[in-house]
């Protein structure tokens, strides 16, 4: 997988489209996470959407695109993340946050913000990959 400039990123990503498979979409500013955690995801058969800024978030949002889940890297997100968030949950999309170390605050905000669950770093890939196949029930 490409390393994803933030426009650049977000229009390839939703050129990479295939048929029958469930799209995940992975929010993170560190393309060496989105590199290993996306590997995991996709050969687990997972159609990958790839967004390295919240406008890229928000763009493939307002693609109309049908995504399964988000998994949000919360490290250089910034505060803002959580409005984004919010809108994940208004547009009924169930989303889980990674964050950098383990924080009862960040836990608590990422579960009053509507995510499904928070990872704590290292994730590994067939972890993560097993938790969103138990969240879409596939």
């Amino acid at each position: 997988m490409g390393v994803y400039g933030r426009d650049r990123g977000v229009t390839e990503a939703l050129r990479e489209r295939r048929p029958g498979k469930l799209a995940v979409m992975l929010v993170s500013s560190r393309p060496g996470d989105v590199q290993q955690l996306g590997q995991s995801l996709r050969r687990q058969r997972y159609e990958m959407r790839v967004a390295t800024s919240l406008a890229g978030m928000d763009a493939i949002i307002r693609s109309g695109e049908r995504v399964a889940l988000a998994v949000i890297d919360l490290a250089g997100l910034g505060q803002s993340v959580w409005r984004h968030c919010e809108r994940l949950r208004a547009e009924k999309i169930p989303f889980l946050v990674i964050a950098d170390q383990r924080s009862s605050s960040v836990q608590t905000e990422s579960l009053l913000h509507g995510a499904r669950g928070v990872f704590t770093k290292p994730v590994g890939g067939e972890q993560l990959a097993e938790y969103v196949r138990a969240t879409l029930g596939g």
